[in-house]
């Protein structure tokens, strides 16, 4: 389940395998080429969050762990913070693994590649995991 959710991620927030909508190079800067200003940052600042939170996801649902009761730490204030900051650590080492290592090390997808990766493996893939998560729940 989380590899398939590490794979579905970049193409959740449409980074570049799967930017097929955009196709920056290919039209002078995409769906946002009619955008400056306020508008042009809106859009970009939608991106940052709809990436942010997909990754949140995947952290808050696979590694939900806290650093504070590890090491120690007893105040209601400190906690927190060390908390916070372990979560967007580990959000960042998530986005590192799953968006930017990706996005260095492929081309983008044709549309055929695309829909058979997210049709056919990541529904197989899920399947297989909520098979699994049934027979140990089960057992």
């Amino acid at each position: 389940m989380l590899f398939t959710l590490l794979v579905v991620t970049p193409g959740e927030v449409a980074k570049v395998p799967f930017d097929i909508a955009e196709g920056e190079t290919e039209i002078a800067g995409g769906l946002l080429v009619e955008y400056s200003g306020r508008n042009l940052a809106l859009f970009y600042l939608a991106d940052t969050i709809k990436a942010f939170a997909m990754v949140s996801l995947v952290v808050a649902l696979f590694f939900p762990y806290n650093l504070s009761p590890v090491i120690g730490i007893e105040p209601a204030a400190p906690a927190v913070v060390v908390d916070a900051l372990f979560f967007l650590l580990k959000v960042f080492l998530v986005m590192f693994i799953s968006v930017i290592l990706i996005r260095t090390a492929m081309a983008r997808f044709k549309i055929s590649q695309a829909s058979y990766i997210y049709i056919m493996a990541m529904t197989l893939i899920g399947l297989v995991g909520l098979i699994l998560l049934h027979v140990d729940m089960i057992a």
